[in-house]
């Protein structure tokens, strides 16, 4: 599953209504962003940075789509992301993205703020 497929299931759950199995669903979707971000860095050279961006660019589309009223499993899907931590596997240390605002993949949310700042001061980034 891409990036954008994590999205869909999420924008799924803001359409509203009662599901069942909303939690199932987010944890797919964080489940998927996390497996996608080890597969960008295991390239050469690591694509992280750029999947960070991507990834935060889409949920920025998604919430700026989205009534504030129905954003909780956005929400839910960053609190998710940051309960997960890469592994350097160079060092067996957390993964940090210098490029990205020195962050700890996922726990600090590397690259969010940029994207954001870009998105306020820019308009759309893609």
């Amino acid at each position: 599953m891409s990036i954008k497929n994590a999205i869909a299931i999420i924008e799924s759950l803001t359409k509203g209504g009662v599901s069942t199995d909303a939690y199932a669903k987010v944890s797919s979707a964080v489940e998927e962003l996390v497996n996608g971000g080890k597969v960008a860095q295991s390239e050469t050279p690591p694509k992280m940075a750029d999947y960070l961006w991507d990834t935060f660019n889409e949920v920025f589309d998604l919430a700026g789509k989205t009534a504030g009223a129905n954003q909780q499993h956005i929400i839910d899907l960053l609190l998710g992301l940051r309960k997960n931590t890469i592994l350097d596997d160079g060092t067996c240390q957390p993964l940090r993205i210098e490029a990205a605002g020195e962050g700890v993949v996922w726990r600090d949310l590397p690259s969010f703020g940029w994207v954001a700042r870009d998105l306020w001061n820019f308009g759309e980034c893609k």
